[in-house]
């Protein structure tokens, strides 16, 4: 697993939770505005759940791209950690889950035998959104999906799909199954009223992947569609 890193590239796992998008835009500027010009890829489910990303991070950490810090973002008021909870009828908080998600990341890091393990950097930023409030339509939510490396403004994504920032949900992976389970599993939940998987370049792979996924999903019976970032419909 030989490796010459020229640049910094820093992970970030968050939450799908469409109030996490503007703090996300806001740090992603931060990082990438840095005096080394940090390279960032952004992993998105339900929770920030550091397992739920496994096959994402592994794939990752054996790119020429292997990241040098994690920075895991669970926030306040997280549905998917209460979901959890009532799912197996335990009680649950905000702060267990951001413990969770930070021991997850250590202990899946140490098992890959990532030779950046011991000076890769993990750090937990704890979003505080109870105050933020997303406008009220008569129509669901928007449910975008990506699954190729991603550090695009969610404010020109949701643009993009004709969503407002504070109206759509992201759903992040490197693989079209991991993020297939998150739409199988939560779509209906967040009473997403269409679900675009979005394709970030202008491969085909990406677009034949993209078609497929639209496929599967069609049998949510929710408007299901892949897009180009550049506002091309691909299929419908």
């Amino acid at each position: 697993m030989d490796q010459e890193t020229t640049q910094e590239h820093a992970v970030i796992i968050a939450c799908m939770d469409k109030r996490l998008n503007a703090p996300l835009d806001e740090f992603m500027a931060k990082l990438q505005g840095g005096s080394s010009g940090m390279g960032v890829t952004v992993l998105r489910n339900p929770g920030a759940n550091v397992n739920g990303a496994k096959e994402s991070i592994y794939a990752l950490e054996r790119s020429g791209t292997r990241p040098t810090a994690y920075y895991i973002m669970p926030h306040t008021d997280c549905a998917a950690v209460k979901l959890a909870a009532d799912n197996v009828n335990v009680g649950a908080s905000d702060i267990s889950n951001k413990t969770l998600q930070a021991e997850n990341l250590v202990k899946m890091l140490g098992e890959m035998d990532s030779l950046a393990f011991f000076d890769t950097k993990k750090n937990v930023i704890f979003a505080d959104v109870a105050k933020v409030k997303a406008p009220h339509h008569d129509i669901g939510p928007v449910l975008v999906v990506t699954v190729t490396p991603s550090a695009k403004s969610y404010a020109e994504m949701a643009k993009t799909v004709g969503s407002d920032i504070l109206d759509t949900y992201f759903v992040q992976a490197l693989s079209p199954g991991e993020a297939s389970k998150d739409v199988f599993n939560f779509a209906k939940k967040i009473d997403a009223s269409k679900i675009v998987v979005l394709c970030l370049t202008a491969s085909s792979q990406e677009k034949s992947m993209a078609d497929g996924m639209v496929r599967q999903y069609s049998s949510l019976g929710i408007d299901s569609t892949a897009q180009s970032l550049r506002k091309d419909r691909i299929k419908g």
